[in-house]
């Protein structure tokens, strides 16, 4: 069922829906689309709403929101940014050489040889080591992104104790990022609006048309302006610190 949802995905992708052009086009961002992460959410698995692969599998089943992670997680960008503001100045990032930053939550599950069993860790230290050690000239820190609904406090603290420059997304998720966000956020938010009331979508069974709007407009509210935000907040970063190389792991 998994290749017949990523083919759907795939026959979806090229319809026209919008002034003769198909979602690939009309969710265009920069040099990329923004089609390739509500492809892949939908895809992807039950976080915030019902998957195509859970769709096509059974299309009369009940629509699905995870609206309360969604404004949980909204919250909790303004709560990390007043927690995590008194320590900016101890910071040892420098916008004068090579940085390489790692994208993380410092809590992934790894599978630990000794033990024989899946324990919590800190996957990218290892290659952190290797370049801390072949290449002095340059700076090594790590942007971290809450694990499941946390604040971040463990991970600054383990942080820490490796010698690790932390630096939270929600540094960068500033005014002049979100407004940047904002707008193309109005943006697409227009051009979902006219994909819904052209019409365009009849091709789809009713009920599968049911779940696609319910998915669409899920993802086309505050969720993408959260995205769009934590976009713009990665390309402050990456102005500001020179970084020549990003890792996520």
């Amino acid at each position: 069922m998994q290749n017949n949802a990523v083919s759907w995905l795939k026959k979806f992708s090229r319809k026209k829906l919008l002034q003769d052009k198909d979602i690939v086009e009309l969710l265009r961002y920069d040099n990329y689309s923004l089609w390739w992460f509500l492809e892949w959410l939908m895809e992807g698995g039950r976080f915030h709403f019902l998957n195509i692969n859970s769709i096509l599998q059974n299309p009369k089943q009940k629509n699905f929101q995870n609206k309360k992670d969604l404004y949980l997680k909204f919250g909790r960008i303004f709560a990390r940014k007043i927690l995590w503001y008194p320590f900016i100045p101890f910071n040892k990032i420098t916008s004068g050489k090579k940085n390489v930053s790692f994208i993380s939550t410092l809590n992934k599950k790894v599978y630990d040889n000794h033990k024989d069993e899946i324990v919590e860790d800190e996957v990218f230290l290892p290659l952190m080591n290797i370049l801390q050690d072949r290449y002095k000239n340059i700076g090594i820190f790590l942007i971290d992104i809450p694990y499941k609904k946390e604040l971040g406090l463990r991970s600054y603290y383990k942080g820490i104790k490796r010698g690790i420059n932390f630096m939270p997304l929600e540094y960068f998720m500033g005014v002049k990022e979100g407004l940047r966000a904002y707008k193309r956020y109005v943006h697409y938010k227009k051009v979902w609006a006219g994909i819904k009331g052209s019409g365009n979508l009849d091709f789809l069974d009713k009920d599968l048309k049911r779940h696609i709007i319910n998915n669409f407009d899920f993802f086309f509210s505050i969720f993408l302006f959260i995205i769009l935000w934590e976009i713009e907040a990665y390309k402050s970063i990456s102005n500001k610190y020179n970084i020549n190389l990003l890792f996520s792991c």
